[in-house]
């Protein structure tokens, strides 16, 4: 009887997990959906994924950053490569509080697409991408050829952004899932260095109310799947 009955059981808490499994991940298309048909619903947001699209065409950056880490034997966690999701990515800017006259900066900007996206979906007046991998910074200056209209308005940096001064920024995004003890701890350094006002998006992180604000705080989707983003507004501590 208590055999059966375990079985019984096993067969029903079994069943709620897959119907609970399969609810979430109906949840998670019709939400995403729904956000993608109120984006599509701007003229110029149609305009810019249908850009990207062309522009991406037949471009697999994620092999092109597998090829480099085995070629240059690269044993930092902090290379591994992952890339925005375009919807969630507009969605992530949007709740940044834009002004016209921001500069914007991607920290480790691979094939370029969070710099693009930001150039062609919103008005600021420059955008700089800064990337060690040479491969992947060569492909996003190839990519920007095709863009002439954009050509004055990005700019693709090959370095390791902790040497480059970004002080000008007024936004800056970084996906920081990778980004871990020392290396985590002279990023944060370097971001309260920035100008009061200034807005930072992290990736998988958070930053220390001791000198930010916590402006926005959701999940987005990524290529990888879904990662908390936090927006921060670096506030004067004097």
């Amino acid at each position: 009887m208590n055999s059966d009955f375990m079985g019984w059981l096993t067969t029903i808490m079994a069943s709620l997990f897959i119907s609970w499994t399969v609810y979430l991940l109906l949840k998670r298309f019709y939400f995403r959906q729904k956000e993608f048909r109120g984006w599509l619903k701007r003229p110029h947001i149609q305009q810019t994924l249908a850009i990207l699209k062309r522009l991406y065409h037949n471009v697999n950056a994620v092999e092109i950053a597998r090829k480099a880490w085995q070629q240059r034997q690269f044993r930092d966690y902090a290379f591994i490569y992952g890339e925005i999701d375009l919807i969630s990515f507009i969605a992530i800017l949007e709740a940044a509080q834009l002004k016209s006259d921001d500069i914007f900066y991607d920290l480790g900007s691979g094939a370029g697409k969070a710099i693009f996206t930001a150039a062609l979906a919103f008005n600021f007046k420059v955008c700089k991408g800064i990337e060690l991998v040479p491969e992947l910074y060569q492909l996003s200056c190839q990519l920007k050829q095709q863009l002439p209209k954009l050509m004055t308005q990005i700019e693709f940096i090959n370095a390791d952004f902790l040497t480059v001064d970004f002080s000008d920024a007024d936004v800056v995004f970084i996906n920081a899932a990778c980004f871990v003890g020392e290396a985590w701890q002279a990023i944060v350094a370097k971001f309260i260095q920035l100008k009061a006002g200034t807005r930072i998006i992290v990736g998988s992180k958070e930053l220390p109310i001791q000198h930010f604000n916590l402006m926005d705080e959701n999940l987005r989707y990524m290529s990888w799947g879904k990662a908390m983003v936090r927006i921060y507004r670096r506030f004067d501590t004097v």
